[in-house]
């Protein structure tokens, strides 16, 4: 069976990674945008591992990388951190309005 997906803002694609698509808001975890580490259609949900929002052949790939899935779950920490810190509850105002401290996190 085909596992569901939650999709984000972006689709990370294997187009994407062999293109090295230097997305503004790509972060340490392979250059991962964190737009693809949160659901387009809930305003607090974010995604590691897995369950990120890429295309199979995009995700088959990240996922075979080492330390990948775990440094997902590491970013989406630190995005929650952040959003918590400066009381934000909608995940988009990492990156619209945070994202300098984000990547000062995010090293």
């Amino acid at each position: 069976t085909t596992p569901r997906r939650i999709m984000g803002d972006i689709i990370l694609s294997e187009n994407d990674l062999d293109a090295k698509v230097p997305f503004p808001d790509a972060t340490s975890a392979a250059g991962i945008p964190l737009r693809s580490l949160y659901s387009c259609w809930s305003g607090n949900l974010f995604m590691a591992g897995t369950a990120i929002s890429a295309t199979a052949q995009a995700q088959k790939r990240l996922m075979g990388m080492p330390g990948v899935q775990e440094k997902t779950g590491e970013i989406v920490a630190i995005a929650v951190a952040v959003a918590i810190r400066n009381g934000e509850t909608y995940h988009r105002m990492v990156f619209a309005k945070h994202w300098e401290e984000f990547k000062e996190m995010d090293r």
